[in-house]
């Protein structure tokens, strides 16, 4: 632990260093869906679903801003679906 304050001035970091205790906790708990929200909890999220080895459905969000152009570039390249917040 004496390492964690080294650690968290890169960010985020800590939160892949989090990643065998969220294993344990998938073997654990066995929860049907696992939600990540950040570059590092993504990486984090689907290496302790690797290291858990259960069956747990991993939804990882990527945060960016995209003009609406880009969005539909992407949604067509990519066939995933493009949300948006906002109109514009």
């Amino acid at each position: 632990m004496a390492r964690l304050p080294i650690l968290r001035r890169y960010r985020g970091l800590w939160v892949i260093v989090a990643a065998p205790a969220l294993a344990s906790y998938l073997r654990r708990s066995r929860p049907e869906i696992l939600l990540s929200t950040s570059t590092p909890a993504n990486l984090a999220a689907l290496w302790s679903r690797r290291l858990a080895a259960v069956p747990v459905a991993v939804v990882v969000t990527v945060n960016v801003h995209l003009s609406r152009t880009e969005a539909m570039a992407f949604a067509s390249i990519s066939g995933v679906a493009v949300a948006s917040a906002s109109q514009g």
